[in-house]
């Protein structure tokens, strides 16, 4: 067989990118044409929506657990507020926020944080007002701190400095302190002939603290700022610290608040 010659190849391709994008055009041309969904239509179409869990042991196993849900364009306003029952009708504490939105303003998908208290196979999210847990995550801030509260572990964030979490006690118990970022720079390439490699070390230096979500299920804390060495600042980073009551039932798998840092860089290294 005489091998296929590669400008022969490049043609198919870009004859086959073509005819993608033409293809993906007149869908797109379709689409726009289609009329637009009566929201009272896709409201009843979405609600209610039923929740099942692919692990048989369900909330059992995990107790306390977030999850997203996708709706039909024009099925709910951006505000809307969302209720989960159980199947025999149990109220079950959720608390819920937007994650996108349709062109039109209408919620696309929403997060829902369920609370640890009830078990069940399958939950039933619908429109309506949530049930409030009995026990709730708080904030407060001062002293230099923002302290959460789950009930059963108490976070101290800091607003300042280089320290993220200054302490995560556990009743009387101090269980972590002196929680901070560090970034190692290696300036010159490792070279086995010139000896060991030389690092700079960067300690986090908080720019800016904030409350992005307050409870009753789940808190949010956010800590903004740049790595710093001396009077040098770069890499700058954003930490989202998420505490829930989930951290009240089962210590011994999520006993520390969790830290996800996302670090975003600008400039020449």
């Amino acid at each position: 067989m005489s091998p296929i010659p590669r400008r022969t190849v490049l043609k198919a391709a870009a004859a086959a990118g073509a005819a993608a994008q033409f293809s993906w055009a007149l869908g797109a041309t379709n689409a726009q044409a289609a009329p637009r969904a009566d929201p009272a239509a896709a409201a009843a179409a979405a609600d209610p929506v039923t929740l099942n869990w692919l692990e048989d042991a369900g909330l059992g196993a995990a107790p306390g657990s977030t999850l997203g849900v996708p709706w039909p364009k024009g099925a709910y306003d951006k505000d809307q507020t969302f209720a989960l029952t159980t199947a025999d009708g149990k109220d079950v504490p959720v608390q819920s926020w937007p994650l996108a939105q349709w062109p039109d303003g209408s919620l696309k998908w929403t997060a829902h944080a369920v609370g640890p208290e009830t078990t069940a196979a399958a939950f039933t999210l619908s429109a309506g007002t949530p049930a409030a847990p009995a026990r709730k995550v708080t904030v407060s801030s001062g002293g230099g701190t923002i302290d959460v509260s789950t009930g059963v572990i108490t976070a101290k964030i800091g607003k300042s400095g280089s320290t993220l979490v200054k302490s995560v006690t556990r009743g009387a118990t101090e269980i972590a302190k002196d929680g901070r970022l560090v970034l190692l720079r290696q300036g010159e390439i490792e070279d086995g002939d010139q000896g060991s490699e030389k690092y700079e070390r960067f300690d986090s230096a908080i720019s800016k603290t904030e409350v992005e979500q307050n409870g009753p299920v789940r808190v949010v804390v956010r800590i903004d700022g740049k790595h710093r060495r001396g009077n040098r600042s770069w890499l700058p980073f954003s930490v989202r610290l998420p505490l829930d009551l989930a951290q009240c039932s089962a210590p011994s798998r999520r006993g520390n608040a969790v830290l996800i840092a996302e670090a975003r860089s600008t400039g020449v290294f």
